[in-house]
């Protein structure tokens, strides 16, 4: 099931049940509104969730739910390139909120370790904070090793960049084995 907009039944009791399979809110990116329960119901169920930016909705997938939002199965978050985002550590995402206080939590997580062309670590899910709702935070953004000019590629300008340190290193160590 992928989409955006809401998900609406008249009944209130309605729940949404995801067994084995994939959940992706949106095309890209999208808030879901769900007017009623969700619940991943199964150890094979996925719950993916595309990140390009600090925004609900355009640059970021967010589950919004009425009811009881029940955790089970995987998180497998994505990273998008929507162009213009430079993440940070610190850089926190509501992925999930809900009425109703969060039951249990995810089995398991698979987090990207490279996106925006840089290397990402992230914190654990945050399921405390709030309990009516699910964050995700960067722990640390690295460059990646070769792009010394750090302008997202890595070409002849890291290259020459990298010689002149490394000139300026060996030259440095030089002058204080003479001094």
């Amino acid at each position: 099931l992928s989409g955006s907009g809401a998900l609406k039944n008249v009944d209130i009791a309605f729940s949404f049940q995801f067994g084995p399979g994939t959940f992706a809110p949106g095309e890209s990116t999208a808030v879901v509104s769900l007017e009623g329960s969700f619940t991943l119901s199964s150890s094979a169920s996925t719950l993916e969730i595309e990140i390009g930016g600090l925004t609900a909705g355009t640059e970021f997938d967010q589950l919004s739910s009425t009811g009881t939002v029940n955790l089970g199965g995987t998180l497998d978050v994505l990273a998008l390139d929507l162009g213009g985002y430079t993440p940070t550590a610190g850089d926190r995402f509501e992925i999930i909120n809900s009425t109703s206080p969060i039951i249990d939590t995810f089995n398991s997580v698979n987090f990207p370790n490279i996106g925006f062309n840089r290397t990402l670590t992230w914190l654990p899910v945050d399921y405390t904070t709030d309990p009516n709702k699910v964050f995700l935070e960067i722990a640390t953004v690295d460059f990646l090793g070769a792009d010394f000019d750090e302008d997202f590629d890595v070409d002849a300008d890291d290259l020459a960049q990298w010689e002149r340190s490394e000139e300026r290193r060996v030259g440095k160590g030089c002058r204080s084995r003479w001094s």
